[in-house]
């Protein structure tokens, strides 16, 4: 693994430029490192340079000094070595990779200039190589273990997500089957309350007719007390006239007997009628036979 050509440097000065500008905010040894990762980001594969001018730097400078006085410095490098980590990071395998050479602005060469003499520190120039070496390799390590971590945080949150969807499709598919459930029993439910107001008319129509048959019955009883009272007086009527008529016959059988008395005397005279009109006619015959004899003599 090794440093940046000058080609290379010459044509990612900003970045040395940003270091540069956040020195005053951190130690001059986390800055090395952080050009070492920089240049090693650009070993490894291409790197993706975002152009920053001074008056940008300027810009941004109040700012940060205005954080430190809020007690937030740290946020401000944390926030630098974020972006140079994407810078490094937001390229492919392939190549390295810069943006539309029409997009970017012609700088001045001043302005280069001061950049480039910016850039490195004389700290980094002094330091052997066997401890950039060393360095090197400590954050070699710990970028592969980094990555290693980030990779078994994203098969982790790859399974999280497919069992959390397979969760969700459970848990939609239980859903839909209670919506069914719940239509099922809506369903139901209105069957059971036309039912029970079909129900409650039938209870109401009873009831009714139990009513209308107790007036009725009122009625009835009524007329039957009337015709009660009428008959008994037909029976009275009836009875005074059976009285009557055993006076009646009494008197008739009475009159009956006398008749029968009568009727024997008259067949008792009638009988002496006869026998005296025998006896008569028996004269008369001898009287006529008399005669006769008397004539003949």
């Amino acid at each position: 693994m090794g440093l940046l050509t000058k080609n290379e440097e010459s044509r990612f000065p900003k970045e040395r430029k940003i270091l540069k500008l956040d020195t005053d905010e951190g130690t001059e040894e986390e800055y090395v490192t952080q050009a070492k990762e920089i240049t090693r980001g650009a070993a490894r594969g291409p790197v993706r340079v975002k152009i920053i001018t001074i008056e940008e730097v300027s810009e941004r400078r109040p700012a940060k000094s205005v954080a430190m006085t809020e007690g937030t410095a740290s946020t401000t490098y944390e926030d630098t070595r974020k972006e140079v980590n994407l810078w490094t990071t937001q390229a492919g395998p392939l190549g390295i990779q810069y943006e539309d050479p029409m997009e970017k602005e012609v700088e001045p060469s001043k302005k280069r200039t001061a950049t480039t003499s910016q850039g490195l520190q004389p700290l980094e120039r002094k330091q052997p190589s066997l401890e950039k070496n060393k360095k090197e390799d400590v954050l070699e390590r710990k970028t592969s273990k980094e990555h290693a971590k980030v990779a078994e945080r994203i098969a982790s949150l790859t399974s999280m997500c497919a069992t959390m969807t397979l969760t969700l499709q459970e848990r939609e598919e239980q859903l839909r089957a209670k919506e069914m459930k719940c239509e099922i029993l809506r369903l139901n439910l209105a069957k059971e309350k036309e039912l029970r107001a079909k129900e409650e008319l039938r209870t109401k129509d009873p009831w009714r007719e139990i009513a209308a048959m107790k007036t009725k019955r009122m009625e009835f009883q009524g007329r039957i007390g009337a015709r009660i009272e009428s008959h008994n007086k037909l029976l009275q009527c009836a009875n005074e006239l059976m009285a009557s008529l055993a006076e009646l016959t009494k008197k008739h059988e009475a009159k009956l007997a006398s008749w029968v008395h009568i009727l024997t005397d008259c067949k008792t005279a009638k009988s002496l009628e006869v026998e005296c009109r025998v006896k008569l006619n028996v004269l008369k015959s001898n009287r006529c036979h008399f005669f006769q004899i008397e004539r003949v003599k």
